[in-house]
């Protein structure tokens, strides 16, 4: 008897309740204002809805992960703890977002041992089984595991192939380790899984790429500014810098011949001339007679 299905991770299955075939867990796409958590519920079976289509992808030898084509590559089957819930488990399934996901997005599937499957996560422990409320038609953990219990009976049903390099690998931050002991029909084995995750942000291999680069970038550009800085601070010390004096030592050596000043006859007892100012001015003798020139004779 098989320990775990045959579970191909490159296809989409339906997770329907046996022995209902009609019935197919839905895992919607993450809304809640900020797009982090999504809804798990029953509804009837449509294998073109591809929230009824998810992908199984084993992590290591006993934990898988779960998720929805629907809810996408970075959201994933969990569980959530709820005061208001009335199972006595107080938790619900949900889809998280990669990165607020915690030790509940780690199952095991484990054998009933007549074909159908039963999971619990790390979180709860074997304690707790994933199952159907009655009459309510959403997933909760619940604590009553005694079989045969129809609500925690599950089954897979191939859909399609995935082929979309998204839902190539998982990415789930921090890290994990957990213990499980998983039951397997009358025979039981015990395993201790250990899960170390990808302590990404959940963001994909291109968009950490795109941030190393942008880091980078964003470095070297801060070396740029910085060296202009320090450049503009320097060339503006060299102009505001005091003009510097000359030692008082040297300034001592240094001796301007004195000025002297030159005035015109001002030392000397050389006497000063003048013209004399008592000579007569001598003018034409006014009592002769004016004399005329001889005029032209007219001849007739």
């Amino acid at each position: 008897m098989a320990r775990e299905p045959d579970i191909d991770p490159n296809v989409w299955y339906s997770m329907f309740i046996d022995p209902s075939h009609t019935q197919s867990m839905v895992g919607t796409a993450l809304y809640n204002g900020d797009g982090s958590r999504g809804a798990v519920f029953i509804k009837t079976r449509n294998d073109t809805n591809t929230e009824q289509r998810w992908q199984l992808r084993k992590s290591n030898s006993t934990v898988w992960t779960l998720r929805s084509q629907g809810s996408g590559p970075n959201s994933y089957l969990s569980t959530k703890y709820s005061d208001d819930e009335q199972q006595k488990g107080k938790s619900f399934a949900y889809m998280a977002r990669g990165d607020i996901a915690d030790a509940s997005a780690y199952w095991t599937i484990t054998t009933w041992g007549d074909g159908t499957w039963y999971l619990t996560n790390l979180a709860n422990k074997t304690d707790y089984h994933l199952t159907l409320t009655p009459n309510l038609g959403h997933i909760v953990m619940s604590s009553n595991i005694t079989a045969p219990q129809k609500g925690q009976k599950r089954n897979f049903s191939e859909i399609a192939a995935i082929d979309d390099e998204r839902y190539s690998s998982v990415n789930l931050v921090g890290g994990v380790t957990g213990t499980e002991t998983a039951t397997s029909g009358p025979s039981s084995s015990s395993a201790t899984a250990k899960v170390n995750e990808n302590t990404s942000s959940g963001l994909s291999t291109g968009a950490k790429a795109g941030i190393g680069v942008g880091v980078g970038g964003a470095a070297i550009i801060a070396l740029v500014v910085l060296g202009l800085f320090l450049w503009r601070k320097r060339k503006r010390r060299q102009y505001t810098n005091p003009p510097q004096e000359l030692p008082h030592e040297s300034m001592a050596h240094v001796q301007s011949p004195p000025l002297n000043k030159y005035e015109l006859n001002h030392d000397t007892t050389t006497t000063t001339y003048e013209m004399p100012y008592n000579n007569v001015v001598s003018e034409a003798p006014t009592s002769e007679r004016p004399a005329e020139l001889p005029g032209h004779t007219v001849q007739r």
